[in-house]
């Protein structure tokens, strides 16, 4: 049965770690391109002291109940949603999010079988020993059982959690403007840091690597989003820039590079955002990194982890900048594309082989 989206329908997504990171960006997309085709309410664990809703969309209502500590009263807040705004589906976004409200994804299934109950994952290998590592896999396992469909990100997570799902992967389309333009001599290049500051995502890593590059090429390095390690890496490089949150696609555009030097990754949406409007990524080989760099790996991909490769490998891109960013979208440019609404529509709903637009099925 086709979707009729003439009239606004409604979508509940269920998420674990709300804020200006990665999750927000990944719905922000979806909510902006299905505007007046579906509204959006976003059942939410916030991060303290950041702002409830980077949305800003009117078609996105953030309800910040979600608590861990509180979980059968979350429950009862998630199947209150569901009979106030009757969605057409509901998306689990993580693991603890499923597992955490295990008893009203049970409730779901048997009381409203017509809602499709759907999970995204696009995380990557979150725990460093097998031990954690295999009892998460077992609780996702176990929790989706009771979900009609799994549907991922990225293959790169596909093969990591081993569970059976659509594969559903963001467009590359990149916006290219004017940005190769000639250096004085002596004027530098900026580097760029987008994401939260936590040991993960290793800004620590960029930081003294850049210090390095400097030897070779002048470069200023600009830090972009908040977290733990901000007052730490203030206090230790107070030569960089440090932004707070901002706007990814207006932000971007102002460095000449940017660098992702995650430990893990899942679906790197960062590096995306920055290939969109014509931003070149220099990255680690973790998660979907090599996934989506595959293209342009021999100039983006860093394959030994230390300060000197990342610093070697910044260096030699921004020597010749000009002529690799050429050759590097032209690599780019090469690869199959979809539009961002194309995308935006292959995660509500499920195109099947006959080329048609039908409702997610709610078997498992």
């Amino acid at each position: 049965m086709s979707h009729n989206i003439e009239s606004p329908k409604h979508i509940i997504i269920v998420t674990t770690l709300f804020d200006h990171g990665g999750i927000a960006t990944y719905w922000q997309s979806i909510a902006r391109e299905m505007d007046g085709k579906y509204k959006f309410i976003v059942f939410s664990n916030l991060v303290k002291d950041l702002d409830p809703d980077p949305f800003k969309l009117k078609n996105v209502i953030v309800i910040p109940e979600l608590i861990w500590k509180a979980p059968l009263k979350s429950c009862k807040i998630l199947i209150d949603l569901v009979i106030k705004y009757n969605p057409e589906s509901v998306f689990f976004n993580g693991t603890l999010a499923k597992f955490k409200l295990l008893p009203a994804i049970i409730l779901l299934r048997i009381l409203f079988s017509k809602i499709n109950l759907c999970t995204v994952f696009h995380s990557g290998a979150l725990y460093q020993s097998n031990f954690k590592n295999n009892i998460n896999l077992w609780l996702v396992k176990f929790s989706t059982l009771f979900i009609s469909r799994r549907i991922f990100v990225s293959k790169a997570v596909e093969m990591y959690w081993s569970i059976r799902g659509e594969t559903i992967t963001r467009p590359f389309i990149a916006k290219v403007k004017d940005r190769l333009h000639s250096k004085s001599p002596g004027e530098g290049y900026k580097i760029g840091f987008l994401g939260r500051l936590s040991t993960e995502k290793d800004p620590f890593m960029l930081a003294k690597a850049a210090l390095i590059a400097n030897k070779s090429i002048p470069v200023t390095v600009e830090f972009a989003g908040l977290g733990a390690l901000k007052k730490s890496l203030e206090a230790d490089f107070p030569q960089y820039s440090y932004k707070g949150w901002v706007a990814a696609s207006e932000w971007l555009p102002t460095i000449d590079l940017l660098v992702n030097s995650s430990k893990t990754e899942g679906w790197p949406l960062s590096v995306i955002e920055a290939l969109e409007v014509g931003v070149p990524v220099i990255a680690f080989n973790v998660g979907g990194n090599g996934e989506v760099l595959e293209d342009v790996s021999n100039f983006a991909i860093v394959f030994e982890r230390t300060e000197e490769a990342l610093a070697q490998k910044i260096v030699e891109f921004l020597k010749n900048y000009e002529s690799n960013c050429k050759n590097y979208f032209e690599l780019l440019m090469r690869r199959k594309q979809q539009t961002l609404q194309d995308w935006s529509l292959s995660i509500i709903q499920i195109k099947q082989s006959s080329g048609q637009v039908h409702s997610i099925s709610t078997n498992t």
